[in-house]
């Protein structure tokens, strides 16, 4: 049996376009700008990831005009639910799909997963990232843990796709020098092999999927590291408290702070 969707090439890193459906992902596009209940307006200029649970967008700060501020952020947009974490900002869309979360973050880079699979450890004559660079980044990963238990959050997902690399401040850059670093958005068109079938779900699916952007290149090349970086730990989506009351009074945009 054929395949419900199909892709135009490229589409190797997009999203599984079934999973825009009732309860699933909200059909967003580049271009698209959302206001949130702080006032701050966030305008959609290149995807930079997704997964099982939610799309991770490149956003622009803009004014009313829709002028660029020169700042940027990471809006995750989660499938409907109802239990979010909030960073440094969150709001509320609703979509043919239903009430989906935005989490607004600091923009980071790529996961540890991702860099490790194209680097070379001179030491051990062997793929993945240097020992000492292993050393530093277990060192930052228990620090991590320490802040999360004495905030009293379990991260409960840790592992190295959920832990990313940070990178320079984007801040202060233009938006057409911020998509230099990351390239072209590339698209791939979304096509349904049996449309009589498909019926009001092809109203909840977007007309094109994106492919991911990444700062790889900014990372490594040729096997080596060529940048500094430090480690955030991330995607809190399976996260719990281990007591509301060790945790009232702190702001939650902090689980991904930066550490000496």
């Amino acid at each position: 049996m054929a395949p419900l969707f199909d892709f135009e090439a490229p589409a190797e890193s997009t999203e599984v376009p079934v999973d825009y459906r009732e309860g699933g992902l909200p059909p967003v596009t580049l271009g698209e700008t959302y206001l949130s209940p702080r006032g701050v307006r966030y305008k959609l200029i290149h995807k930079l990831g997704q997964g099982a649970y939610a799309t991770v967008w490149l956003a622009s700060l803009v004014d009313g005009r829709g002028k660029a501020l020169r700042q940027f952020r990471a809006l995750k947009f989660q499938k409907a639910t109802k239990y979010v974490l909030r960073l440094i900002d969150h709001f509320s869309i609703r979509s043919l799909n239903g009430v989906h979360e935005v989490i607004v973050t600091p923009v980071h880079g790529p996961p540890l997963q991702e860099i490790a699979e194209f680097c070379w450890d001179e030491s051990t004559s062997s793929a993945g990232l240097p020992r000492s660079v292993m050393k530093r980044l277990a060192r930052e990963l228990l620090l991590a843990l320490d802040y999360l238990k004495t905030s009293g959050v379990v991260h409960a997902d840790i592992y190295p796709g959920n832990m990313a690399a940070t990178i320079p401040a984007l801040d202060g850059k233009s938006e057409d020098e911020v998509m230099q670093l990351y390239g072209e958005p590339s698209a791939a068109i979304v096509k349904c092999y049996n449309e009589s079938k498909l019926g009001a779900m092809g109203h909840s699916v977007p007309k094109v999927v994106y492919e991911s952007g990444s700062l790889l290149d900014k990372v490594v090349d040729d096997g080596h590291i060529i940048a500094d970086f430090s480690l955030q730990l991330i995607d809190f989506g399976q996260g719990t408290f281990l007591a509301w009351s060790s945790v009232l009074g702190i702001e939650i945009g902090l689980l991904t702070a930066a550490w000496a």
